[in-house]
């Protein structure tokens, strides 16, 4: 669709567009789409567009925002801390959407692709930042035709940070302590010029230490704490994109998904030396499967 001659109210970011306006991860969104605000709670979401999207977090509480990767519906609120890499640009559309693709959402839709293998050339990127805190990154990618038809590419992104606190308590974990890393295996079969099949696989292990928890009573980044602490997604992604063109110009297109993560989480509620002390803690082991066709005319 041409958002310029289309009703749609939209935000397009190119790759570029995400570089420039620094957009590794959902949190840092917000700040380069208009109507957007998201809220961080523990490994939880709070997503609105224009105010609409959902108030609790709540893993049952379908939201008024869904969010795909690459096509494919992820369960919004949840598991969304996987960082942008290797990325082709996102779209945020604001108001209802679903008419023409995807699930019903009253709030909007945030669509996020990701590069495709190539049968152009051998190419791809790779690097590398270092700072204070013990903070290190890095990403890159590489991009191998194996044939006239057939291509893969390969994504992988690193980031570590110790954390930024002093903590006192009886506390066990490595709280704000970051250890992230992610991997995409993308695989491309074009045979001619009608068929394309796409194939991709992404690989997560994000263990975020656990959130800090402040209180009143004490300054900012010197707190105590008197939990457990832990905060860890394990996720994998396998989409299916299969698209084949029609001598009159209409494209036929199967797009299959299956996701499967595991999150646990635990943490201090209440960051007080004051007793009684609040702690909370969660986990659970997800599984979604989703099938699109669609039937599209020039």
């Amino acid at each position: 669709v041409d958002i310029q001659k289309s009703s749609i109210s939209a935000t397009v970011l190119s790759e570029q567009d995400l570089k420039d306006k620094s957009v590794t991860g959902l949190n840092a969104l917000q700040y380069a789409a208009p109507s957007v605000t998201i809220d961080q709670n523990g490994g939880a979401n709070v997503f609105n567009i224009r105010g609409i999207g959902r108030e609790r977090v709540d893993v049952e509480i379908p939201s008024g925002v869904v969010i795909y990767r690459d096509g494919v519906p992820t369960l919004t609120g949840f598991f969304q801390n996987e960082p942008y890499y290797d990325m082709v640009g996102i779209e945020v559309l604001r108001g209802p959407q679903g008419t023409v693709a995807g699930k019903s959402a009253s709030g909007g839709a945030v669509f996020i692709r990701t590069h495709n293998p190539d049968l152009e050339s051998v190419n791809g990127f790779v690097q590398a930042g270092v700072g204070n805190h013990g903070l290190f990154e890095t990403t890159g990618a590489i991009n191998v035709p194996l044939g006239d038809t057939f291509a893969v590419r390969v994504a992988y992104n690193h980031f570590q940070r110790d954390s930024w606190y002093n903590l006192t308590g009886p506390y066990t974990g490595d709280p704000d302590k970051k250890d992230l890393d992610s991997a995409r295996v993308s695989f491309l079969w074009q045979p001619n010029d009608d068929l394309q099949i796409v194939w991709k696989n992404d690989f997560s292990y994000l263990d975020f230490g656990g959130d800090v928890a402040s209180s009143y009573q004490t300054p900012l980044f010197d707190v105590h704490q008197d939990a457990p602490f832990y905060n860890m997604d394990k996720s994998w992604r396998s989409v299916l994109d299969v698209k084949y063109t029609f001598d009159d110009g209409t494209t036929f297109r199967s797009l299959s998904g299956v996701q499967s993560v595991f999150t646990r989480f635990a943490g201090d509620l209440n960051g007080s030396i004051v007793s009684p002390t609040f702690w909370f803690r969660a986990q659970g082991n997800f599984h979604f499967y989703s099938q699109e066709f669609s039937l599209v005319s020039p």
